[in-house]
């Protein structure tokens, strides 16, 4: 990334989805999350980030997290 004056416009489109599905993602809010972050990834084709919520996303409406979710990701492998 860079300073946002000297970021593009797609950059710029960017975050603004990527933030768009990450506040879905912390509402639980999974299909518009999922909106969001496949957007992200049609203006950037290896977003990571967006396809490692994507598939989160994905995870949680096939076995959604308990009613105590506190958004935070537990990883298992550095």
């Amino acid at each position: 990334m860079s300073r946002i004056e000297e970021s593009s416009e797609q950059q710029r489109d960017l975050c603004t989805i990527f933030t768009q599905g990450l506040n879905a993602y912390c509402k639980q809010s999974w299909q518009e999350a999922i909106k969001a972050f496949y957007e992200s990834i049609k203006i950037h084709k290896k977003d990571g980030p967006s396809t490692y919520y994507l598939q989160l996303c994905e995870k949680y409406i096939a076995n959604p997290p308990g009613e105590i979710w506190d958004g935070l990701i537990h990883l298992k492998n550095k």
